[in-house]
């Protein structure tokens, strides 16, 4: 006899439970007429299942011709069967937050372009003052930047509030997870600042002249 660890035999969400192991030899046939859903065996094997399985159901044949032998699959197959569900739970919200993504980065572009456009006289003005170029990018760069950081703050706070609806679609993770709480926002400030600079080289490119010129 021996203790093995916890097993998560038919659904990722289900709670182990006490099971045994029994050799069906020395147990009798009580245990297996009761077993519920027929009997599985596991064959270990490198060769390819295609090819080993008639070889199986001969010896199958060979010992009883009344013995019936189906649902054969590799443990890939069964393993990938069983996380059919939570991978399309998983795919569907990971789809949509690209998604999402790529629709607030050109938000932010969008947002952050009308804005040099209305600021083209100011910023003409502070280059004329004698500002550089550099302190124009890092202008328009700290705009968008305080506008992302307030977005993600207000985001951060509504996805902690949801996660407790999200718990039964985890496995493995806490609905606060440190690292999704921290990669996300980090990821997202990324793509926050590269859909800055385009706006933000453009500001700093003005010519002063047809900046003040400019109505």
């Amino acid at each position: 006899m021996g203790v093995v660890d916890d097993l998560r035999e038919f659904s990722l969400y289900a709670a182990p439970e006490p099971q045994a192991l029994i050799d069906g030899e020395q147990a009798g046939g009580y245990y297996l007429v009761s077993f519920q859903g027929g009997l599985y065996f596991a064959l270990r094997t490198t060769r390819d299942a295609d090819t080993i399985v008639p070889q199986i159901r001969s010896v199958v044949r060979q010992i009883d011709p009344r013995a019936a032998l189906d649902n054969i699959a590799t443990m890939d197959q069964i393993v990938a069967n069983s996380i059919t569900q939570p991978r399309m739970h998983a795919l569907l919200p990971g789809i949509f937050a690209g998604i999402a993504m790529a629709l607030a980065a050109v938000g932010i572009y969008g947002v952050m372009a009308y804005s040099v456009a209305q600021r083209t006289q100011e910023i003409g003005v502070r280059m004329a003052l004698g500002a550089h170029r550099w302190q124009i990018l890092f202008l328009i760069l700290k705009q968008g930047l305080v506008v992302t950081l307030l977005g993600m703050i207000l985001g951060l706070a509504g996805a902690a509030a949801v996660t407790r609806y999200l718990q039964t679609m985890l496995f493995g993770l806490t609905p606060l997870d440190p690292f999704t709480f921290l990669t996300v926002p980090a990821l997202f400030t990324v793509v926050a600042l590269i859909a800055c600079v385009l706006p933000g080289r453009s500001a700093a490119t003005v010519d002063p002249l047809v900046a003040l010129r400019y109505e």
